[in-house]
């Protein structure tokens, strides 16, 4: 189960002194996602402190690509290299 930002309950901190570069990837990442420079910098918490697990994204864009005939024929191939020789058998 995912968890939200939005429904966890933590501690709020002020971060003085963040250096240009860093302020500039924060804020790049806010206009990508769409999302608010808070919910930007506690994801980059969370994933650079192990405080939650990663959620990786970058093969979605394959779910549901491939044709009907070139899954059912990927089928049958699997189905084909899962088959054991029965003369292999003891």
């Amino acid at each position: 189960m995912k968890a939200s930002v939005k429904t966890m309950v933590g501690k709020q901190y002020t971060v003085r002194g963040v250096p240009n570069h860093i302020d500039c990837v924060l804020r790049q990442r806010v206009r990508e996602l769409s999302k608010s420079l808070n919910q930007v910098v506690l994801e980059a918490l969370q994933e650079n402190t192990g405080g939650m697990p990663r959620e990786y994204d970058d093969l979605d864009f394959l779910f549901g690509s491939m044709k009907p005939a070139e899954a059912k024929r990927l089928e049958r191939e699997i189905k084909t290299q899962r088959r054991v020789d029965p003369t292999l058998r003891k």
